[in-house]
């Protein structure tokens, strides 16, 4: 009998295979299929945010018999929504996009607004929101026109990105810059002066979009915030840059020199070296499992991914924080009460930003703690991350 952990790698191993196939719109092999639990697959698959895509995938290439009935009734019942979805955000983002026009606000449309269409066919990247960035100073014009669409907000300048939601299924991020200040100060200070690079579109007056250069280097900054620095990312970032390196043309030696301003050309190398060999031809995958394709560091890298789903994890991202904080693989004891301290009594540039009285104000600084629990009754949440920061290995 297969152990746990020898399933667990062949269900993710499949699972990579099917994204490469869709991805190359090429059939899978059907004696593969018959020896897959595609149940566990499809689990996988939704995790990372690519369910949809691989059962029309399987749908198109007339590889549907090979799932029960049950499953494959749930899998079309999902990928119906998850195309329902992105017809009512394009059309709902038309009509916000035509105001825009209107009010005379300059606007870009961010990520997967734009991915979307390098994949085979409509529907297949699943999006959890859309992205667009805009004229910071309407910021107040814009939640105006959110608020008369009927949207409710659930974070308005506070970051920067303004969140608007409404039923059934719409979620707008608006944002004012790229990166947020508070995540990271160098990707910040370098996307800051992105809004001079921006191309009017010739069929809108107000609409811009970024070279596709830049369009990558966002994309790969983006990226590389969330591995290195939040939860994680999912096979779905992987499959977006194979895509984008397939179908954009781009200057590689301007991009090696941005990269290089970012430091993070060696991220950018691994994760597309990464993505090209296991997505470029579908029956490497098998080849990869044992190792006879891929380096070290890119094994950890797959690994890492595929153990991060599209949003990444909470222990991700706090193994990250506490490993940054101790400066070290091997976290201490001490490394985590010092954490759990600075995440009551905050510091740094965050907490300038965040708190600006107690950081003019030595004095309040003690009540800072009760004051964020007044404010935001965020106690509950504090002692959640003060226990995963203690159990994390």
């Amino acid at each position: 009998m297969k152990s746990e952990k020898t399933t667990d790698k062949k269900n993710a191993r499949d699972f990579i295979y099917l994204t490469a196939c869709m991805l190359n719109a090429a059939a899978p092999d059907r004696f593969r299929l018959e020896v897959m639990d595609l149940s566990e697959v499809f689990r996988l698959a939704k995790w990372h945010m690519l369910a949809s895509a691989i059962y029309m995938s399987l749908e198109q290439t007339g590889c549907l018999g090979y799932m029960d009935e049950e499953l494959a009734s749930e899998c079309r019942v999902y990928t119906d929504s998850v195309i329902r979805k992105n017809i009512l955000m394009n059309v709902e983002r038309k009509n916000i996009l035509d105001r825009f026009e209107e009010e005379g606000i300059w606007y870009v449309l961010l990520k997967g607004c734009i991915i979307a269409d390098l994949y085979p066919d409509f529907g297949m990247r699943e999006m959890g929101d859309n992205d667009i960035l805009f004229d910071a100073s309407y910021q107040e014009k814009v939640h105006d026109i959110m608020y008369e669409r009927g949207y409710h907000v659930t974070e308005y300048k506070e970051s920067n990105h303004d969140v608007y939601v409404k039923e059934p299924a719409y979620l707008f991020e608006m944002h004012t810059d790229l990166i947020s200040r508070l995540a990271l100060p160098e990707l910040y200070a370098y996307f800051s002066g992105f809004s001079d690079r921006l191309i009017r579109n010739e069929d809108k007056r107000y609409e811009y979009h970024f070279s596709n250069e830049d369009f990558y280097i966002y994309f790969i900054g983006h990226a590389y915030k969330h591995y290195e620095y939040n939860g994680g990312t999912g096979l779905r970032t992987l499959a977006d840059v194979y895509l984008l390196n397939r179908r954009f043309e781009m200057d590689r030696n301007y991009l090696h020199r941005e990269f290089h301003k970012l430091r993070i050309t060696k991220f950018e190398q691994e994760l597309a070296h990464l993505a090209e060999k296991v997505f470029s031809e579908p029956e490497l995958v098998y080849r990869t499992a044992g190792n006879t394709e891929l380096t070290y560091s890119e094994r950890q890298m797959l690994e890492y991914i595929l153990g991060s789903g599209v949003f990444g994890t909470r222990n991700n991202n706090m193994r990250k924080r506490l490993v940054r904080d101790g400066g070290r693989e091997n976290i201490h004891f001490k490394t985590r009460l010092i954490y759990i301290l600075h995440r009551i009594y905050p510091k740094g540039q965050g907490f300038r930003e965040a708190y600006p009285f107690f950081y003019k104000h030595a004095w309040a600084y003690v009540f800072l703690p009760l004051y964020r629990l007044v404010r935001r009754g965020n106690i509950r949440s504090l002692i959640r991350e003060a226990k995963l920061a203690l159990k994390t290995r």
